[in-house]
């Protein structure tokens, strides 16, 4: 299984000024942006840590998925939700490729590990040595103004945490703040 983004620019984060308030570098300095690309990126891998936390992504984008076999029941599963639409399908291999129709497939209301399946039946099955790769555009909001309160805190406590260590070691939970964990917690999914 890959899963990787589609579409162009970087993943959506929050505005760097709100985090620049958060960790209080807006007060009684000149701001001449030499620290911007550092903090972006405490942002991002932010972010991304929140997301996978929670298998869920905060900002609705573009991924495609890229599997050699389906379910046992001939579904799909994606691991990030809450999917919004799927957008396209194709079976590679031997140098040929299938563009299957997705107009009639369904998927699962929940908000991770959503299953997916061609009106309400199983999907094409894929052939030996093939790839069956599916786009879809998921995420909990159109923009970061519409995170939830809880996740979008998170995001920042811990871009903040990584700004305050500079890459030291912490133990616990992959190295998470208590808050982090008690933010997120809800937002975890469920075992299957």
């Amino acid at each position: 299984m890959i899963l990787s983004e589609t579409g162009p620019g970087p993943v959506p984060v929050p505005p760097l000024s709100d985090f620049k308030e958060h960790l209080r570098l807006a007060h009684g300095f000149a701001d001449d942006g030499a620290e911007d690309a550092l903090l972006l990126g405490y942002l991002a891998s932010a972010v991304a840590v929140v997301e996978r936390r929670v298998s869920r992504a905060l900002v609705r984008r573009g991924f495609s998925l890229a599997v050699a076999r389906l379910e046992r029941d001939g579904c799909l599963v994606l691991p990030v939700g809450p999917v919004v639409a799927i957008t396209s399908a194709v079976v590679e291999g031997s140098g040929t490729s299938l563009t299957l129709d997705v107009t009639d497939w369904l998927v699962e209301p929940c908000g991770t590990r959503q299953r997916v399946t061609a009106g309400g039946g199983a999907l094409p099955p894929v052939p030996s040595g093939h790839t069956f790769r599916v786009g879809f555009e998921a995420g909990l909001a159109a923009d970061w103004a519409g995170v939830p309160a809880e996740l979008s805190q998170a995001v920042m406590m811990l871009a903040a945490d990584f700004h305050a260590r500079r890459g030291t070691e912490r133990d616990g939970d992959a190295g998470l703040p208590q808050a982090v964990i008690a933010l997120t917690q809800a937002w975890r999914p469920g075992r299957l």
